[in-house]
């Protein structure tokens, strides 16, 4: 059995920690150099670094605060950020990227991601979907920039999409739950990784220890991620892996 992997998720706009709910409403929650210190500390087991889509930012002052961050962190560090070439990408893996977590352009370019995997790696590539539950259709939608345009594709649908083009891991974000701390969409996990043999993370709703035991324990999904509850402090790593230990979960 695989050991699952506990993410602490960072998103950023402006230069700032950004958090907020359903993707709105975001509110400035600290530096992203300390809080990434937070997460060494904490023993996380991967730092994803996510620039908020369609939020200024230059690709020089990101990359300079990824150089930051990945001299304070040996976690292999994946960083999110609207690339438009391979050339940035590669920008961001001299910075100190171990990956590159590919959001909107899954939708907008899927043959990038098939250029990054080539020149890269799979490995290196990891495709983000956010999803949206749609009870008309008992579908869960993709939505596009930032979480507010919808697609006429499902996450099932975009997942098969990513595998094909070669991306090697699948970030798949409940927009329902994002932010609101009261446990992950298992359902959205369970039809995405039931469509495709790519490991998934569970990211949006994350809000206490045993909502990462019940994601681990209901789903096949191979890592979660938690951006509001780890930022805050209301929950810590070391906790997540305790309840995780005591309910047989395989953590680090």
């Amino acid at each position: 059995m695989l050991t699952k992997r506990i993410i602490s998720g960072i998103t950023v706009a402006g230069g700032q920690v950004k958090t907020g709910v359903n993707f709105t409403n975001l509110q400035g929650s600290g530096d992203p150099v300390e809080i990434a210190k937070r997460s060494e500390k904490d023993s996380a087991d991967e730092l994803f670094f996510i620039n908020i889509p369609g939020t200024p930012q230059k690709q020089s002052d990101l990359t300079n605060m990824v150089e930051k961050v990945s001299t304070v962190v040996f976690m292999p560090l994946t960083v999110g950020y609207e690339v438009q070439s391979v050339d940035e990408v590669a920008a961001l893996l001299k910075a100190g990227a171990d990956r590159i977590l590919l959001h909107e352009i899954p939708l907008a370019n899927p043959q990038l991601v098939t250029d990054i995997a080539r020149r890269y790696g799979s490995e290196t590539v990891v495709a983000a979907i956010n999803a949206k539950y749609d009870a008309d259709s008992d579908r869960y939608m993709v939505f596009g920039h930032s979480g507010t345009k919808p697609t006429d594709l499902d996450a099932v649908q975009l997942a098969q999409r990513m595998a094909h083009a070669g991306a090697g891991e699948l970030l798949v974000t409940s927009i329902d739950q994002n932010g609101s701390q009261s446990g992950f969409n298992l359902e959205l996990y369970r039809r995405v990784c039931a469509a495709v043999h790519l490991p998934v993370i569970a990211s949006g709703g994350a809000g206490s220890a045993m909502d990462f035991v019940q994601v681990f324990t209901e789903t096949p999904v191979t890592a979660a991620l938690a951006g509001t509850a780890f930022v805050s402090g209301e929950t810590t790593i070391q906790q997540v892996k305790a309840a995780c230990r005591q309910h047989d979960v395989l953590v680090r």
